[in-house]
């Protein structure tokens, strides 16, 4: 899409999508992220968002929404350069179980399966993704105080969603667990790991 940037920091890599050109902080308060048209807030600083770009599971994707320009008054907060709605699969439009393991560079090893299904009433959809990857390294790279390492960017988690239908009662839930190499705000060494860990149900 024109004008949409998956930007980040080394304090939150991959956190913050730049809608439009605009871009203030690490975190990501201007575009806010739903699921099924429920937003999805992290509960600190309510704009976490690099664990859903690194582990959403994308088989359980039906389609993206980009819904650009202001929109806190229909959707709420961190909606003031748009908003980016996730649409998942459910019971009755999802394939057969799938599962698929994948190996590639830098020690990457990653593990995604869905299983759906209905009967009579109610209708069933899950999907889980794990990652782990020993990232990139960027050889002799200079922190603030001068000192010299290899930077890593790394990340390693798992995210699973989950969704139930039954007569039209709707629930969804999203765990997120996840750790990613990081320098701090201020870059300097050693480096350490961003942890996040979130539950979400409606």
């Amino acid at each position: 899409q024109s004008s949409l940037q998956v930007i980040g920091s080394n304090f939150f890599p991959h956190n913050k999508i730049s809608l439009r050109g605009v871009s203030s902080s690490h975190i990501n308060n201007n575009v806010l992220l739903l699921i099924n048209g429920r937003p999805l807030r992290e509960a600190t600083t309510s704009s976490l968002d690099h664990d859903i770009f690194s582990l959403f599971p994308v088989q359980a994707i039906k389609k993206i929404e980009l819904i650009r320009g202001p929109g806190s008054v229909l959707y709420g907060t961190n909606a003031f350069s748009g908003a980016i709605n996730i649409v998942t699969y459910n019971g009755d439009d999802h394939g057969p179980t799938q599962l698929s393991a994948t190996v590639g560079s830098f020690d990457s090893e990653e593990l995604q399966g869905t299983l759906a299904g209905a009967q009579d009433n109610l209708k069933w959809f899950g999907a889980v993704r794990h990652l782990n990857s020993e990232g990139d390294q960027i050889a002799g790279v200079s922190d603030e105080f001068d000192s010299r390492e290899d930077y890593s960017l790394g990340v390693q988690g798992t995210q699973a969603f989950a969704q139930l239908d039954f007569r039209g009662l709707n629930i969804e839930a999203l765990y997120s667990g996840s750790d990613t190499d990081n320098v701090r705000s201020i870059f300097a060494y050693p480096e350490s790991k961003i942890e996040i860990e979130r539950q979400f149900i409606d």
